[in-house]
């Protein structure tokens, strides 16, 4: 099972039941996530990542203020308990491992690649509209989980500064100068050009992974988006542009086949169109025509933060062999530089998608 789940975490959610299962759940990358079966029941534990979360505490405060503003708003989202008779989301194993336990939402699935272009376009209304909803009324006052997480010109900084720090071993000179060169895929908006003040900053989700909508089984519907540990201040535009970089290409983000990937336009036109349909008038001009500007700067962050984590050691995200983040690197810069590439044509989609939505 690769992870262990101590009897006590159990029994301080869900109380003293000795009948139950536990099985591994999903593809994630950050924290360990299991399936337990109690008493007719299904729960989803996770062992949290406190590495990437340094502050757990202000994660789940988050969440709580997230998930009581959907239900406010009767949308659908997540349930987490608390311990058995306590005020507190969080327990620790005997390994000094912190879970959380969240009820698992029945007749669920999730994909980590779209069946269908339907698929995608109800995952983009699906997050289109958890950032509208979070985004009008009192402002949330969330915590920043984790700082700057899509400050892209601090992700180049660290790049940078890792470059400097690295082995001999972890330097990869023709790989360093590609990420610098391609910087400048989107001249006129730079590297900050999602950030304030250039666009407004209300409520953004910050890992729109396909697989982090549940859908119901056998159907194209989304029952709820999930993983929301890293929902802070944003704009949508992040959503968007990670979104699309998650689900434009048919080849894995660690693909070492670089010749395979391609922008798929129809999977872009389907997500331009569910954003549109669900944001219609709302946005301003300066964000429409920084969207496919969103999709080149995203995933040309993600690529900094693959070399910079290799270039670290692997630390944060992993490696399953020892060049696993520096092919990762070259697999999302390939995918940034063919978004810039394709720029007129994603364009023009776009300009289509919001004139039909209105």
């Amino acid at each position: 099972m690769g992870v262990e789940l101590d009897e006590l975490v159990i029994q301080a959610f869900l109380g003293g039941s000795d009948d139950y299962s536990v099985a591994p759940l999903g593809s994630g990358l950050i924290h360990q996530t299991l399936l337990v079966k109690a008493a007719g029941e299904e729960y989803v534990f996770q062992r949290l990542n406190d590495h990437v979360f340094p502050n757990l505490r202000q994660v789940m405060e988050n969440i709580e203020k997230v998930t009581a503003a959907l239900r406010s708003k009767e949308a659908p989202t997540l349930e987490f308990l608390k311990k058995q008779g306590e005020n507190d989301y969080l327990c620790s194993d005997s390994q000094g491992k912190v879970w959380r336990c969240s009820r698992h939402i029945p007749g669920s699935t999730t994909f980590d690649t779209p069946p269908t272009p339907v698929h995608l376009k109800n995952a983009a209304r699906a997050f289109a509209g958890f950032a509208k909803c979070l985004s009008n009324g009192t402002p949330l006052a969330l915590h920043p989980t984790i700082e700057g997480f899509h400050d892209t010109p601090k992700r180049y900084e660290r790049m940078e500064k890792s470059w400097d720090s690295a082995s001999d071993e972890r330097q990869s000179l023709a790989d360093y100068y590609a990420l610098r060169h391609a910087k400048n895929g989107f001249p006129e908006f730079g590297l900050g050009g999602l950030l304030a003040p250039h666009v407004p900053q209300t409520v953004s989700h910050n890992d729109t992974k396909l697989n982090n909508c549940l859908f119901k089984k056998d159907s194209s519907e989304v029952l709820c988006v999930i993983d929301l540990d890293t929902v802070m201040e944003g704009s949508w535009l992040m959503d968007f542009g990670d979104l699309c970089r998650t689900a434009i290409c048919s080849q894995p983000e660690d693909t070492t086949d670089l010749d395979q990937i391609e922008v798929d336009l129809e999977r872009f036109q389907a997500l331009a169109e569910g954003y549109a349909e669900v944001f219609g008038e709302q946005i301003n001009e300066e964000e429409k025509k920084r969207m496919v500007y969103s999709v080149f700067l995203l995933t040309y962050e993600l690529a900094l933060r693959f070399f910079t984590d290799y270039l670290q050691e692997d630390h944060y995200f992993g490696a399953k062999y020892p060049e696993h983040n520096l092919d990762r690197a070259r697999s999302q810069l390939t995918l940034a530089l063919k978004v810039a590439a394709a720029r007129k044509e994603m364009e023009e989609i776009v300009a289509n998608a919001f004139c039909a939505a209105v």
